[in-house]
């Protein structure tokens, strides 16, 4: 059976994020950029292989964490990240913990942190390695 290459939906408006998420999952996903909320809305229900979305706080039409709680509850299966420079943590505590929110990483994050937010058995294994051959 073909599978199709698993992809990651991003929404930040900073180009060096844009650059850094594309660069960490480029070999092992399809990295898409989206500028609006309802654009994510529309690819989850219409492509099944979408397995993670990350998106910064304060969009320009809404808010990141509304984001993530739609596709929470729309798409379950699908890991949400939020990916912040924003100071005010309010919403995105409230995010935290209804479950809207699964991995949160302050900008600037590093590439092991972004990897393991989206696909946390893969940074396992980097780990395990590096264990094993130290």
């Amino acid at each position: 059976m073909h599978h199709a290459r698993r992809k990651v939906i991003l929404l930040d408006s900073e180009e060096q994020v844009m650059r850094q998420v594309s660069r960490v999952f480029g070999g092992a996903f399809i990295v898409i950029h989206v500028q609006n909320p309802r654009t994510v809305i529309g690819l989850l229900e219409t492509d099944d292989a979408i397995v993670g979305v990350i998106t910064e706080q304060v969009l320009r039409c809404g808010a990141g964490v509304d984001l993530l709680e739609t596709v929470r509850s729309f798409r379950p299966a699908v890991r949400r990240v939020m990916l912040t420079g924003y100071s005010d943590m309010a919403a995105i505590v409230v995010g935290i913990h209804s479950g809207a929110i699964q991995s949160l990483l302050h900008k600037p994050v590093g590439d092991t942190e972004l990897l393991t937010a989206i696909c946390p058995e893969v940074a396992e294994r980097a780990a395990a390695r590096r264990r094993a051959s130290a």
